[in-house]
């Protein structure tokens, strides 16, 4: 079928020794694991870690809605009995709703003011109710503090941009 000089020159071809060690350890080299396995075992690992983040936090309380629109207004637009404006002495408020699914215990020191679902302020604390209250904030300085249920916020007012945030503690 071949002739037999063809056959003995095919076989007397060799490769030359680099290129047989460069072949001889890409064959020593372990095998990839396939990308299909690595992308799997990375999705478990951070579905890990944000189940073990969610669960290890201390002091969250997943039943407090805070709502507002994060802006402060003017004191002069918010009709508030006389008695409590003359206590306010402050240019810039920011109003806000606490709200929970259950018992809601609100406990302040600061220049807070709050009305229960009536419209009526309220002067003792810590006040106990259900469902949600409107809290004012007058203010007299950059930063008050409050309770919710036990866990402690903190209200920082920039002025200069009129905004206000809640920042858990």
């Amino acid at each position: 079928m071949f002739d037999k000089h063809a056959v003995d020159d095919y076989r007397s071809i060799t490769a030359p020794d680099a290129l047989r060690d460069r072949v001889f350890r890409a064959a020593d080299k372990p095998k990839r694991l396939p990308a299909r396995i690595v992308s799997v075992v990375g999705v478990i690992a951070a579905c890990l870690v944000l189940l073990l983040t969610m669960t290890l936090r201390p002091h969250v309380q997943s039943d407090i809605v805070f709502s507002d629109d994060r802006s402060l207004s003017s004191t002069s637009t918010l009709n508030v009995p006389v008695s409590i404006s003359a206590r306010s002495n402050a240019a810039q408020y920011a109003a806000f709703t606490v709200s929970c699914e259950g018992s809601l215990t609100l406990d302040t020191d600061d220049s807070l003011f709050v009305c229960d679902e009536d419209g009526t302020f309220l002067s003792e604390f810590p006040y106990n109710t259900f469902g949600a209250v409107s809290v004012y904030w007058y203010i007299n300085t950059p930063e008050a503090s409050f309770t919710v249920n036990g866990v402690s916020y903190t209200l920082n007012a920039d002025e200069d941009r009129g905004t206000f945030t809640i920042v858990q503690d």
